[in-house]
């Protein structure tokens, strides 16, 4: 166990319920009707912003900070 995990284990809280996952961002984006892309490197960036600008709705660029 890494020390996160004694400390809620300690707490008497299930290492289980804190555990956080984040959703799928575009998939939720589209759900909703928005339009939505990854941006996975950063020369995509600049053409998912003039994609964006061009959409008749409103739209997400998810940046992903790998790189």
């Amino acid at each position: 166990m890494t020390d996160k995990t004694d400390k809620v284990v300690r707490a008497q809280i299930s290492p289980r319920a804190v555990a956080a996952h984040n959703p799928d961002f575009c998939a939720l984006s589209r759900a909703y009707g928005a339009l939505a892309e990854a941006a996975t490197a950063p020369e995509d960036v600049a053409a998912a912003v003039l994609r964006a600008f061009n959409a008749d709705r409103p739209t997400l660029i998810h940046v992903t900070p790998s790189f």
